[in-house]
């Protein structure tokens, strides 16, 4: 019978405790910044909650994809022009402000 595959229950709980004080640290830093550009003062916080939850719900659908699917050399290799792709498209945006 083989052997059933678990997640890592302690990087998943470090990387939680990581992105809650992350959102601590964001609303607790960003209340002066987003008031004084006119904004609510939990303006840049829940603009990283949104985004945090956004990450969870992609970290929870790749947790289902098995391993083995990585195997395949041409999925690898357009999975990393993908990465690079937005990366590029990120760095290449006009600044803010």
């Amino acid at each position: 019978m083989p052997k059933r595959l678990v997640f890592d229950r302690w990087i998943f709980f470090t990387v939680g405790l990581l992105v809650v004080a992350g959102l601590f640290m964001v609303g607790s830093a960003s209340n002066y910044a987003a008031m004084s550009g006119g904004q609510s003062p939990s303006y840049f916080l829940i603009r990283h909650g949104i985004h945090a939850l956004m990450g969870l719900a992609l970290l929870l659908g790749a947790m289902h994809v098995p391993l083995r699917r990585f195997d395949d050399r041409r999925l690898l290799a357009l999975l990393v022009a993908g990465s690079l792709m937005a990366l590029f498209l990120v760095r290449t945006m006009p600044a803010a402000g």
